[in-house]
Formats: structure tokens, sequence, C-alpha cells
């Protein structure tokens, strides 16, 4: 399958929530890391949550692992972010070896969409 990054932003619960699936591709991941970041820049991310559902996640290419460090690094500006663990061990393993990596990063690695439900919820967001 080929990549498919899903956007949803629900500004008036300040919840952006990304479903990442498939397989992707170096140029079309590093123009969406820059697109996103972009669009980071026009909302107040410290007032946000960012949840990545990565279950139907596959692989990375290892050139795209020094972009997913890229991104972790900006991840740090919402309150919270939780990333939702792929099905996959491999891209699992990849995602938590990146974010070991990262400074200060505040990537919060859950099983399930309902684990980070229920964390959100606890943490105060109206999801």
């Amino acid at each position: 399958m080929k990549e498919e990054t899903k956007l949803n932003t629900q500004t008036v619960k300040n919840v952006i929530w990304n479903e990442m699936n498939g397989f992707y591709e170096v140029d079309s991941t590093n123009q969406q890391t820059l697109e996103f970041e972009k669009y980071l820049d026009s909302i107040p991310v410290q007032d946000y949550a960012l949840v990545i559902d990565a279950t139907k996640l596959k692989t990375f290419k290892p050139e795209i692992l020094p972009i997913l460090e890229y991104a972790y690094g900006f991840y740090r500006r919402f309150k919270t972010v939780i990333i939702i663990e792929p099905e996959f061990v491999s891209a699992g393993i990849q995602l938590k070896r990146i974010a070991k990596k990262v400074p200060d990063c505040n990537v919060q690695f859950l099983k399930t969409e309902d684990e980070a439900k229920i964390l959100l919820r606890q943490e105060g967001w109206n999801v």
C-alpha cells in the first residue's frame, strides 16, 4: 500500500489527529513534513494535542528516518503528543528508536485509539 496521510484538525477541541498508512516515499514525506510544519506556524500549537494513528504504517526506508527525527523535533511544540503504535512491529521499533534520539522528545506511544482517547480525557482534552 502506498503512503496515505489523513489530517483531521479539530480546532474547537484543539486536537490534531493524523493517520499514517502504508509505505512512505522520501520526496513526498519531506514535502508533507514541511507543509505540516508550515501549517503549525498558523496555530498556537502549545495549546494543542497531536495524535498520530500509525496503526497501518509500514516500515520506513532508511532515508526517511532523518525526516522523522526532524518531525519529532517540532512535535515538542505541542502540549501533548501521542503515537498509536503500528501493527507492524518493525515500524514501531523504528518510531521508538528515532524518538530516543531527539532531546526532550515528548511523544507517548500507546497501543490503541481507545488508550489515546482515555489519556487525552485524563489530561483535560475534550475528545
